[in-house]
């Protein structure tokens, strides 16, 4: 099972990622913007996967949600980042994880994330992108969900 959630989008969402996506957002936009870009409902069309086969870094997740950077994701810190519940949940469901009742930085980063999570496809994992995975369901043949 998949500690990462799976988008499932409408057919008039799928149509309309066919278009040209727009450009990512500036550097100087507030973070809220930045959310709000990466919240947008989508289906996994983006990356990962990537041309040259490469893993996304996840690093900047774990370094956002991790704020005493000891390497160890305390649920305290989880609910503080606004992280999703159900992937905390699918974490804990893992009996070396439940017993420990943390993640470590290497667990977290051992996970294959899920396609199209990392929505401008710049290789990272940002916590606005991991935050709008709280809008994505469950759903058939995607990462985690049913076949």
């Amino acid at each position: 099972m998949s500690v990462w959630l799976v988008p499932v989008a409408s057919q008039a969402q799928s149509q309309a990622m066919q278009k040209p996506a727009a450009a990512p957002v500036a550097a100087s936009a507030p973070l809220a913007t930045a959310i709000a870009t990466a919240a947008a409902p989508h289906k996994a069309i983006a990356c990962p996967p990537y041309a040259d086969g490469s893993k996304a870094d996840a690093t900047p997740i774990v370094d956002a949600i991790d704020r005493n950077h000891d390497g160890k994701m305390t649920h305290r810190e989880w609910a503080a980042a606004r992280a999703p519940e159900p992937s905390w949940r699918m974490f804990m469901a893992k009996p070396e994880i439940k017993k420990q009742g943390y993640i470590t930085r290497e667990q977290f980063l051992a996970e294959a994330p899920p396609p199209g999570i990392d929505a401008d496809c710049d290789g990272k994992i940002t916590l606005a992108e991991f935050l709008a995975t709280k809008k994505w369901k469950m759903g058939p043949g995607g990462p985690g969900g049913p076949k």
